[in-house]
């Protein structure tokens, strides 16, 4: 079994306390084979100061995914604790927004992969077109 630390240091990931220049949301509902896939393609950023918020709206299975990235300090869990209403995510979204430490947030469905660079693209687009 690999130790935290050289897991850390295979993936080049360091624990700090840092200020993410970009926030991601990515909320889920019973889908965590697809999840652990979004939460990869999230790791390989070229970008890397960012913060991704896993939402689990009533999945059990969202945590046991989340656990296996919990190394990860960019990574937060939050658990919809309010009973469930069928919403399309705009309920985790929103909880989602009120927790992001950054002002650019992004968003990447639970069923998506993104590009290497591409919260790097968006992070460049906002700073050289702030309005």
């Amino acid at each position: 079994m690999i130790t935290m630390y050289y897991a850390l240091k295979y993936l080049k990931i360091k624990k700090i306390n840092m200020i993410p220049k970009i926030t991601l949301i990515t909320c889920t509902y019973y889908r965590p084979d697809l999840l652990r896939r979004a939460i990869l393609s999230v790791q390989k950023q070229t970008l890397q100061e960012y913060e991704h918020i896993i939402i689990s709206d009533h999945c059990p299975f969202a945590e046991m995914v989340y656990d296996e990235f919990s190394y990860d300090s960019r990574i937060r869990f939050i658990e919809v604790t309010d009973p469930y209403v069928y919403n399309l995510g705009a309920i985790p979204f929103n909880l989602g927004i009120k927790n992001a430490k950054s002002n650019i947030i992004c968003y990447l469905l639970d069923d998506d992969i993104i590009y290497e660079n591409h919260l790097e693209q968006h992070y460049t687009f906002y700073k050289e077109n702030p309005n």
